[in-house]
């Protein structure tokens, strides 16, 4: 018969173990991002050596430390728990301390402890595991080149075929468009299925492949449903890791050049996008513009610049602008996410376009900066209008005459395929006060509109 009070003693004992094991969960956290940290250093190719080795030398002096912390962390832990057991000893009665029954037990709610303590899921969508794992990957850029020219080997055909980017100002009814498009069925593109690993999409496709069709509002509540195989505007980061955030700044995003290698690798990077044996590229990438001028080189890419009434655009923005800042405030991953991801459309990570045009004197919680923003895009992007390969789509007519927008697009583009039935769309309309407008800014906006419409 089981003595009653040896069970109540292990009890308390692996209660103390799993309490314990939740304070030093921070310590498992940081050990294995800098561990990651420390690969990711020996990968980088870009630094000189000298360089290297003191970054070597600080990183590995870091993950030591957490390693021993973490070690008497958990064997402190430990100790205290097979001390509770010595409450047994009061009762006089000869026992082992170290019995294989409290072994076992022990190794149990280690293990028990880690798996639940990483699936707190009360602030986000995302698992703590999930988190991790997010971190380790789009933390370290060259371990992902690392996983890219990997996954590169893999390809046979990277021969360059047309693609099509759909771009514009944030909230010009890109997604709603990108959707469209993709629904036809001819296009392969970047999914959140395909997060964290980005640039190694085939390989974490062996692990992770989910066939939910579970619908929910995506986090801008603009009620647009999405699910894991939904896709997304992922590719910016492919920019971001090769370009090695160059082109971010403390106040700004500016435009850049991408060179001709660049441009191959980005090829490359496209046909590792699969989707059975569809062959044409698709993306939504508001970012497009920053390097648009310098891709029209690029005879096989085909851009779809999506605007919308300047008011109503301006309105949205400043909406999402302050959404997204409650948000972030409250939730600090999503703020990490939106950066991984290169969008600095709006929220506390907001970034404007620095594309050389009108400057803007206004702050970003007042109507104005946004319609001041919308001018800027629009006034630098009109230089694109009468390329070849670019094409400017109003989203009220497209939300009006769907089909119509699709066919006559479809008639400038060098693929095609069987239109489906298309989900129709509203534009969101916004109530405002004119008097919060300046009037001769939105004057300047009505009439920019004007001639893209022309």
């Amino acid at each position: 018969m089981i003595d009653f009070w040896l069970s109540f003693c292990y009890l308390i004992a692996l209660i103390v173990l799993f309490i314990g094991l939740f304070f030093i969960k921070p310590l498992f956290i940081k050990l294995a991002k800098n561990t990651v940290s420390l690969l990711n250093t020996i990968l980088d190719e870009q630094v000189s050596d000298k360089e290297k080795q003191t970054l070597l030398i600080q990183k590995t002096k870091r993950t030591i430390l957490y390693t021993i912390l973490f070690f008497f962390g958990l064997m402190d832990v430990v100790i205290l728990a097979y001390v509770v057991t010595y409450l047994y000893e009061f009762k006089w009665i000869q026992v082992s301390l170290i019995s294989w029954e409290f072994g076992l037990a022990s190794c149990c709610i280690i293990a028990l402890q880690i798996i639940v303590s990483f699936f707190d899921q009360k602030t986000t969508a995302y698992s703590n595991w999930s988190k991790l794992l997010h971190h380790l990957i789009l933390d370290n850029y060259n371990i992902q080149k690392a996983l890219f020219k990997l996954e590169k080997r893999k390809v046979k055909n990277t021969k360059s075929q047309p693609y099509l980017i759909v771009t514009g100002l944030a909230r010009s009814g890109t997604t709603a468009f990108t959707e469209t498009l993709y629904n036809k069925g001819q296009f392969r593109s970047l999914g959140y299925q395909n997060m964290p690993f980005l640039l190694s999409v085939n390989l974490w496709k062996k692990f992770y492949n989910p066939k939910s069709e579970k619908q929910q509002e995506r986090a801008h509540q603009d009620g647009l449903q999405i699910n894991l195989n939904s896709i997304e505007a992922l590719e910016e980061h492919f920019y971001k890791v090769h370009l090695n955030d160059d082109y971010i700044k403390e106040n700004n995003l500016v435009t850049h050049q991408i060179s001709p290698e660049l441009i191959k690798t980005y090829q490359a990077y496209q046909a590792t996008i699969q989707r059975g044996k569809k062959d044409v590229y698709l993306a939504k990438n508001n970012n497009h513009i920053l390097r648009l001028k310098s891709m029209l080189q690029d005879e096989n890419m085909y851009t779809v610049v999506l605007f919308r009434n300047p008011i109503q655009h301006a309105l949205s923005l400043n909406k999402q602008h302050q959404k997204f800042t409650q948000s972030q405030t409250k939730d600090p991953f999503t703020l990490t996410y939106m950066n991984w991801l290169g969008h600095h459309e709006f929220g506390l990570n907001h970034l404007p376009f620095d594309l050389q045009q009108s400057e803007n004197s206004f702050q970003p919680d007042t109507l104005n900066y946004w319609l001041q923003n919308w001018v800027s895009y629009y006034e630098y992007a009109s230089q694109f209008k009468q390329e070849e390969n670019i094409h400017f789509i109003a989203f009220e007519q497209f939300c009006e005459k769907p089909e119509q927008v699709l066919s006559d697009l479809n008639k400038l583009l060098p693929f095609d395929g069987k239109t489906q039935a298309i989900k129709t769309f509203t534009p969101s309309y916004h109530n405002y006060d004119a008097n919060d407008i300046d009037m001769e800014l939105k004057l300047k906006a009505e009439k920019l509109y004007q001639l893209l419409l022309m």
